[in-house]
């Protein structure tokens, strides 16, 4: 109905910017503050926050995927659950939705509970595969240009997340640094290079 058809964009957009601002804050993080630092650990907590918010967005975008293309009756019996499981098992846009929000989850774990430079850049990591089952979603087919068309998709998507993601974790940290001039500069040598 209108709830889902709304919905939907409403939790991609959710999923995009949260996406964006836990990469960009992660690699902020390792790139211009060292752990200890106020400012590290509020682009720590910044990461975590948009992990959760990936998470939530992720799986409401699955549900409304899931409403959008089987229309079924929404309802607490075995049936509707048996759908949705299918949905999330068996079918590839239902997979992707699932691995995002499995990664988006323990992404959102890992950034909460450890401040090291090391899990900090495993976090980053995590953050580009979770952001992987969504390229994949933006383009289909079996053409013959089709691994290319993916991977230009997915440095897209990762570059624009460093992009976008780092104007984000310049603003959370402006308050917590004495001189905006030299992080703005780190800042800007990484959006060059994303």
């Amino acid at each position: 109905g209108p709830v889902a058809r709304w919905g939907l964009p409403i939790a991609k957009m959710f999923v995009n910017i949260s996406l964006a601002g836990a990469l960009g804050a992660l690699v902020v993080a390792l790139f211009t503050f060292k752990p200890g630092d106020r400012a590290y650990d509020v682009l720590l907590d910044t990461a975590s926050f948009s992990a959760a918010l990936l998470t939530v967005a992720s799986g409401a975008a699955a549900f409304f995927n899931f409403i959008l293309v089987f229309n079924p009756q929404v309802s607490l019996g075995p049936e509707f659950g048996q759908q949705l499981g299918r949905y999330l098992t068996d079918n590839p846009l239902g997979t992707a939705w699932l691995l995002t929000t499995i990664g988006a989850a323990l992404l959102t774990v890992l950034t909460f509970a450890w401040r090291s430079w090391l899990a900090t850049l495993f976090a980053a990591g995590l953050t580009v595969v979770t952001a992987m089952p969504m390229v994949t979603q933006g383009h289909a087919g079996d053409l013959a240009n089709h691994n290319l068309a993916i991977s230009s998709l997915g440095m897209h998507v990762i570059g624009a997340g460093v992009w976008i993601g780092g104007l984000i974790a310049v603003i959370m940290v402006r308050p917590h640094v004495k001189n905006i001039t030299t992080i703005l500069k780190r800042y800007s040598s990484i959006a060059l290079a994303a």
